[in-house]
Order: structure tokens, then sequence, then C-alpha cells
């Protein structure tokens, strides 16, 4: 995009477009290899590259993948609330993590697909003043997005036995998430046996609680 911004030269929008939608399969990609990190399914993983495909798998491996992430950013709220009390800072805990809109990653997909096969008809494309500014706010969109995706990391829940009667709580629906936080500090033990991991694996942008919560 910079060099796009200092040259004008419409094929740097090419090459941005590109780069975005690996990002988006390789979010997605990691996403799936976090819920199953099982050889054949990583292969099958290797061969996903349509947004919907990899909803599908995502769900089929963890049906309620959503809200674990909305879960996780209740623990992550009690665990701050936890050490502040405490003043004890955990600035290199995240405060949330995005819980995934795949109807957005999908739009955002398609549309750079189909910039990328836009050279077929330069006239029309890549000559064109409007269409090159037209599909820099595609650019621009899809950074924002991915952007704020990636900053705030990627998690998988395994859950201990109180980890999981709070998350059963929690899908009721019964009480308000502030008794829900009440009942999970007098129960967190910050490590090892912290109710919730976040994997971390290789060069993911994830993070583990039990390492950064002692």
């Amino acid at each position: 995009m910079i060099k796009y911004k200092l040259s004008s030269n419409a094929h740097f929008i090419i090459y941005a477009a590109l780069e975005l939608r690996i990002c988006i399969e390789r979010i997605l990609f990691e996403y799936l290899i976090l819920i199953q990190i099982d050889s054949n399914g990583f292969t099958q993983a290797e061969k996903i590259y349509r947004t919907k495909d990899f909803k599908q798998a995502i769900d089929k491996h963890e049906p309620e993948f959503s809200l674990k992430i909305q879960f996780i950013n209740v623990y992550l709220k009690m665990v701050h609330l936890y050490f502040a009390k405490q003043g004890v800072m955990v600035d290199k805990l995240p405060t949330f993590i995005v819980d995934l809109d795949f109807k957005i990653l999908s739009q955002i997909h398609g549309k750079l697909s189909a910039l990328l096969h836009s050279l077929k008809n330069p006239e029309q494309t890549t000559q064109s003043v409007v269409w090159n500014e037209t599909q820099m706010r595609v650019i621009n969109q899809s950074f924002e997005y991915l952007s704020h995706v990636i900053l705030n990391g990627q998690v998988h829940l395994k859950l201990n036995n109180k980890g999981i009667i709070h998350y059963e709580v929690f899908k009721s629906n019964t009480i308000t998430n502030e008794q829900l936080i009440e009942t999970m500090i007098s129960d967190f033990k910050p490590y090892p046996e912290s109710n919730i991991s976040v994997a971390e694996n290789g060069d993911l942008i994830g993070y583990l609680i039990s390492k950064y919560s002692h």
C-alpha cells in the first residue's frame, strides 16, 4: 500500500490484495490447527482456502467456537481484575480476543479475489483512476479489519473441571458476567492450574495465560 501511494503503480494494489487474501487464509488455517492439532487434520487444512470451507471445518471440530471466544473474554477480564486487586500488572496478557466475523472475512476474501482477477481487463481496471481509488478503499478496509484480528491474538481453550463448570454457567445465561467473574475469582489458581490455557504454537500469535499470570 505504501509503495502504491508513493508511485501510483496499480500493480502494487494487486500485490497488497494477494498478501491480504493470504493473510485471511493463514489466520483461519492457524485457528483450525489450534482447534485440531492432528496430523490428518493438518493435511486436510492445507487444502482449504475459501472462507466458508474454513468455517465449516472449524464448526465441525469446535461447534461452540464463537461462544468460547466470548467466554475467554470474560475470563480475561477476570484475570486482569484478579491481579489488579493485588497491585500486579499483567500487561503482556491481552484484554480481549476478537470474535471472528466470518461474514466480514468472506466479503473481504471475495472482494480481494475479484481484485486479483482484474488484470484480465486492464483498460477498465488497473489503467482506470476510478478503479484504483475504489480498490484502495477495499485494501484499506481489509487491512484495518485484519490488523484488528491479528493484534488481539488467537486462542484455543483447554478447560479443567472448574473451567467447564464456569463455561456451562456462562452458556446458561442464568447469571450476569459480573457475577460469574466473582465466582471465577474465588476458584482461580494462577499457575499451573489455571482454568484455561491459551495455546502458543511456533510463530502463532497466541498467549499462554498461565505463563503470564503467576
